[in-house]
């Protein structure tokens, strides 16, 4: 059964659909209250979503004031792959079979960050940065 994501505020019994159909990468989006998550709805087309809810924001869209919803799309993921992480300047990092690829959320283009075959590893499904962005850990087949 696909996984769906909602929303549940302490204290209340009560949940708020999100998005049906993601995928198993959820990321709380750095200085701001979002977070990233990545929508399968389309299996030809799995995108990187961004979701915000009240405070005061200012992002690519506009100013978001109060209890406003934004849901939005931003980007489709490499394709074979999805799941991603993102550095402190905001830039998002995925793997893909032996190789890390980086986008820059203005350009919206991936872009090989580094080839790693010589290195013996083959298959990255899964990527993780410190906090500073210093280190970057992967999951791999091999």
């Amino acid at each position: 059964e696909p996984k769906s994501l909602q929303l549940a505020e302490i204290g209340k019994w009560q949940t708020h659909l999100i998005a049906e159909n993601i995928g198993r990468c959820l990321l709380k989006a750095h200085n701001e209250k979002a977070f990233y998550y990545v929508d399968k709805s389309d299996t030809n087309n799995l995108m990187i979503c961004k979701y915000s809810k009240g405070g005061v924001q200012l992002d690519g869209v506009g100013l978001q004031l109060g209890n406003n919803e934004t849901n939005e799309k931003l980007f489709p993921v490499l394709k074979g792959s999805e799941d991603f992480c993102i550095t402190p300047e905001g830039n998002f990092i995925m793997g893909k079979e032996n190789s890390l690829y980086m986008l820059n959320p203005s350009i919206k283009i991936w872009t090989v960050l580094a080839d790693i075959k010589n290195d013996g590893i083959k298959g990255i499904t899964r990527v993780a940065i410190s906090p500073d962005g210093k280190r970057l850990a992967i999951v791999a087949k091999e």
